[in-house]
């Protein structure tokens, strides 16, 4: 009889195998007789186990609205499966719903599932339902698993305006180019690439562009300006701006009834001071009928097409330049209505001139627009030819065209023939650049035309402007102390200059130049120009400085400046107990710079030179002269990388992210470099406010946690610190920053934009959730790592945006899409609508109408990157030369010659185009695509060369027998300027009147000169 010792569990192939033994005992027959057979037990499986499924959970995607899937199986990852746990037994299992469900059904036999309803994944983007499975035999015996319904998205919503987006915005007339108008949002229900969109303009493109914000979350649109020209106020109010979105991937339903599609915003242009006020009349002629104090003569009236504060205009009398009585001696002009009234009686006899300025009123008065107005005044009107005389100033350097002054009494009979002036209408203006220095006065006469031949006699005083620097008597000075002692007279230095007043008021001092320094040994009389010792001087010392005379000290800003080198010593005793010097020289000098150079010394290059001076003398005592260059600011600092890509790993408030580090090949304070943190305008976040970087060690540090995987750019600069801050020369680094990046295909898009014609191998941007099994490609793109470039130049007139799909090469099969925009450069020129134009005047007439050219461009906006600009020669610094239309305060441009201020650029020296008739200038955009901007300009000539005749012996030998009209001799000059300024004519002038009865020269020779061109015959 068998008995279980204890309780086991089934196993199908498990079976106990026992030997059963009897063995047989008896005291005297040890160890006795057995018998053993072979006991085999089988365990027998009962029904104790419930079913059990193969995984807790399975998923089925469906698309959303999609009825063709109802009621139809699915497949499920994994496949639907549970089975008995009593394998001996093996019971079958049905399946079923585990509740109550509208969504999914299921087989009863092979547990495939199907969805009973069409569903919509932005109500219900998923559902979890139980199912059961029974033992068919024992249905008591069940388990549980769910069903995961993913709801897959379609692009079936279409993006929508919020109705918290601006609908009336205000933005000042001619904003600036790329100036910011307003961000507007819109949100897409959808998912993925369904829920990428673009904002676009169907209207006033010409004017705005709209950009989306890619990096943003959300994504708005930013509308900037791109014609500040079309923003005029005085001609539209204000426009109307319709936003529209542009989905990425094919809409497949969606309708605007529950939102807006697309968002209008009225844009309103505030005034600025853009416009001058303009008079009623040109002229007023004043006739005194009550000729007593306080009457009222007229109301003068002028208007502003401004409004407000820059329509608010003021009335004032200004005295008239022309010879004859002021007219604001005799009138009083009421400063808010014009009214005009007599202060005082006038004289029957005579004329009184006047102008009336109407000015308006902004608030920055610097901005202020006047305009005048002439005004006569007399007791008798038919007094108009009383002014026969007039007395004018006008600035000398100022161009062709300039105003002098107005002719009161002027009518169309007037007429004035002269080189310099002319008359437009009653306004005198300048034909041509005037010289002070050539000539400070010119008289002529404007022919009246009248029967009495009165005609009008007119002095122009020329005034001066500080166009010349002094001038030394002398290139250099070497001064010998013969009294060596405190404040003894060394020598008087004197300067002169050719302008006058103030601009020829000159001031002298003491500018330092080397270790040997003459400015601590001497002073230099601001006034005078006296040389005296401080102290005396050490024996075999000399000691080097310049003097430097500045006119004008007025106006510092205006001063010219002309310095010479002085040398200071006691008298030289030839004495060989000195027997070697120590002379430092700047570098980067001129040949023939005092020690005398030879050639121009760079420091980087040799900072030192040794060499020996033999004397001959009879003891071969020689001189050693050691040379030491001294530095100047000559080299710009170099980062040690042309760009950086940091990643932060320590997210925390202060922490080291990198450290950046330029050097300088200069010495000194020129190598010394401080660095600073400069946002980047191709970011739309300021990197400068989350990262600080240290000016002193170049380190970036976090100000901020980071909160997202966002790309910061920011760009570092360092500069050197030379003491002169304005020789200061500095350079920038493009720095990425952004969070350590995990594999997230969460961005499943891109836009980029990057300038056509750039080299093949240029950056557009980084995928920011790069993995190594990502693959590109494409014929004009590639991957490079993380960074996406180019891989040929883009036109993009031939094409303006390219799109392609970067696949990941993951499960989900989830690519990414980029959408790269092609920006403009200037690389077309204009083209005319026909080759040549051929016009017939019909009506004879002026002013009328003959045919509008019209010519087209391939370009687009203001997407300048060259300039021509003209300028003429020997005007004062700061002259205006031109507008960069698309400045941007990340401009730099370092000249010698030219200053780029706020998108002004101007001179900062006269320039001669005898010595240089163009100058090409490169202004540094510090844009990520090095698209800087070439600029042009040309000198323009003005008359200030004298002819100069070439070299001849003088003498003409005659035989006797030369006729009338036999050419004599030849002579020729030429002159540096050009164009009508050099065009030259010649005449004859005896020398003395020594012939025959005082007749000179043309008693002896009745000569008829041709003039054949410039030959000078």
């Amino acid at each position: 009889m068998f008995a279980v010792n204890y309780t086991d569990d089934y196993d199908p192939v498990w079976t106990q195998n026992l030997t059963l033994s009897a063995p047989e005992y008896s005291p005297w027959d040890s160890p006795g007789r057995h018998s053993s057979a072979p006991v085999v037990i089988n365990i027998h499986d009962i029904d104790d186990n419930d079913p059990v499924f193969d995984n807790p959970q399975y998923t089925v995607h469906v698309q959303e609205e999609n009825s063709t899937v109802l009621n139809d199986p699915l497949f499920t990852s994994p496949p639907v499966f549970a089975f008995d746990q009593d394998t001996g037994i093996n019971d079958s299992v049905t399946y079923s719903i585990n509740g109550i469900t509208d969504t999914v059904g299921i087989h009863n036999e092979t547990g495939q599932v199907w969805v009973t309803r069409v569903m919509d994944r932005e109500v219900e983007p998923f559902a979890n339902v139980n199912i059961k499975a029974n033992q068919v035999h024992n249905s008591w015996r069940s388990s549980v698993a769910s069903v995961l319904v993913v709801v897959d998205d379609i692009n079936d919503n279409r993006p929508k305006f919020s109705i918290n987006n601006p609908t009336l915005v205000t933005i000042p007339e001619h904003s600036a180019f790329g100036s910011s108008v307003v961000r507007v949002l819109a949100l897409d229900a959808d998912e993925g690439d369904n829920a990428l969109f673009n904002y676009t303009l169907k209207s006033h493109q010409n004017v705005f562009n709209i950009q989306t914000d890619i990096l943003g979350s959300p994504r708005y649109g930013i509308v900037t300006v791109v014609n500040s020209s079309a923003l005029d106020r005085e001609t539209i109010s204000s426009l109307t701006l319709t936003v529209y979105t542009e989905e990425f991937t094919p809409q497949q339903g969606g309708d605007c009834s529950t939102g807006m599609c697309n968002i209008t915003i009225t844009i309103q242009l505030t005034d600025i001071n853009d416009n001058s006020p303009v008079f009623d009349n040109s002229s007023y002629r004043l006739t005194v009928r009550n000729n007593i104090k306080g009457v009222f003569l007229v109301a003068v009236n002028a208007s502003d097409a401004d409004e407000g504060e820059n329509a608010d205009l003021r009335y004032r009398c200004l005295p008239s330049y022309a010879l004859g009585s002021d007219g604001c001696s005799v009138i009083t002009v009421e400063d808010k209505t014009g009214e005009i009234s007599l202060s005082q009686p006038v004289d029957n006899l005579q004329v009184y001139y006047a102008s009336i300025e109407a000015c308006d009123s902004p608030t920055d008065v610097s901005q202020m627009r006047c305009t005048t107005v002439p005004v006569m005044i007399s007791l008798n009107p038919d007094l108009q030819l009383n002014v026969t005389s007039y007395n004018f100033t006008v600035y000398e350097n100022l161009p062709a065209g300039t105003y002098v002054g107005d002719i009161l009494n002027y009518n169309n009979q007037f007429e004035l023939q002269d080189k310099n002036f002319e008359l437009n209408g009653r306004t005198l203006r300048t034909k041509k650049f005037l010289d002070r220095e050539e000539q400070d006065w010119y008289t002529f006469a404007i022919n009246t035309r009248n029967e009495n031949n009165t005609n009008i006699s007119v002095l122009v005083t020329v005034l001066d402007v500080n166009d010349n620097s002094p001038v030394f008597n002398n290139t250099n000075y070497k001064l010998t102390v013969v009294n060596n002692i405190k404040d003894v007279l060394v020598e008087t230095i004197r300067a002169s200059d050719a302008d006058e007043g103030e601009n020829a008021h000159l001031s002298y001092k003491c500018v330092s130049v080397a270790d040997m320094d003459g400015c601590g040994e001497i002073t230099v009389n601001s006034t005078t120009g006296d040389i005296r010792l401080r102290q005396p001087l050490t024996k075999s010392q000399m000691y080097f400085a310049l003097v430097e005379a500045c006119d004008n000290h007025v106006d510092v800003s205006q001063s010219r400046c002309t310095s010479v080198p002085i040398r200071i010593s006691l008298p030289p005793d030839f004495d060989l107990n000195v027997t070697s010097y120590n002379f430092t020289v700047h570098e980067n000098l001129p040949a023939g710079t005092t020690i005398r150079t030879k050639v121009s010394l760079d420091r980087e290059a040799q900072d030192q030179y040794m060499s020996v001076i033999n004397t001959h003398n009879q003891n071969n005592t020689n001189i050693s002269v050691l040379v030491t260059v001294l530095d100047v600011n000559d080299n710009s600092p170099v980062f040690d990388r042309s760009n950086y890509r940091l990643t932060v790993v320590d997210n925390t408030r202060d922490a080291l992210v990198h450290k950046v580090n330029a050097s300088d090949a200069d010495e000194g304070e020129n190598a010394r470099l401080q660095y600073r943190c400069m946002p980047s305008y191709v970011s739309s976040s300021n990197g400068c406010s989350v990262f600080t970087v240290n000016n002193s060690t170049g380190e970036i540090r976090l100000q901020q946690e980071l909160t997202s995987l966002e790309m910061y750019l920011v760009l570092v600069e360092a500069c050197d610190t030379p003491t002169d801050t304005s020789q200061s020369r500095c350079t920038t680094v493009p720095v990425r920053i952004s969070l350590l990046l995990d594999f997230d295909l969460s961005v499943t898009s891109y836009n980029f934009t990057v300038h056509e014609n750039l080299p093949a191998g240029t950056y557009v941007g980084d995928i920011l959730y790069y993995d190594p099994h990502f693959e590109l490609q494409d014929d004009t793109f590639e991957l490079n790592e993380r960074n996406l470039q180019t891989l040929k130049s883009l036109d993009r007139e031939m094409q303006d945006q390219h799109k392609f799909v970067i696949n990941t090469n993951d499960q989900n099969n989830t690519n990414i899409s980029v959408v790269v925009t092609v920006l403009d450069v200037n690389d077309n020129s204009p083209v005319f609508n026909k080759s040549n134009y051929r016009l017939i005047v019909v009506d004879n007439n002026e002013n009328t109408f003959l045919e509008t050219i019209n010519a087209s461009d391939a370009d687009e906006a203001f997407n300048v990157t060259s300039y021509n600009f003209t300028v003429h020669e020997n005007l004062p610094a700061g002259t205006y030369v031109g507008d960069i239309l698309n400045h941007d305060d990340h401009f730099v441009l370092q000249h010698d010659k030219f200053e780029l201020h706020d998108g002004t650029l101007r001179t900062k020296k006269p320039l001669d185009r005898e010595d240089q008739d163009h100058h090409t200038l490169v202004v540094n955009t510090n844009n990520q695509n090095n698209t800087n901007i070439s600029v042009l300009v040309i000198v323009l000539d003005v008359n200030d060369n004298n002819p100069v005749f070439k070299p001849n012996d003088g003498s003409v030998t005659l035989s006797g027998e030369e006729t009338t009209g036999h050419v004599i001799t030849v002579v020729n000059a030429s002159d540096d300027d050009e164009g009508v300024n050099a065009e030259m004519t010649y005449s004859l002038q005896p020398d003395s009147d020594d012939g025959p009865a005082g007749q000179g020269f043309r008693w002896w020779f009745a000569i008829v000169v041709r003039l054949l061109h410039t030959q000078g015959k």
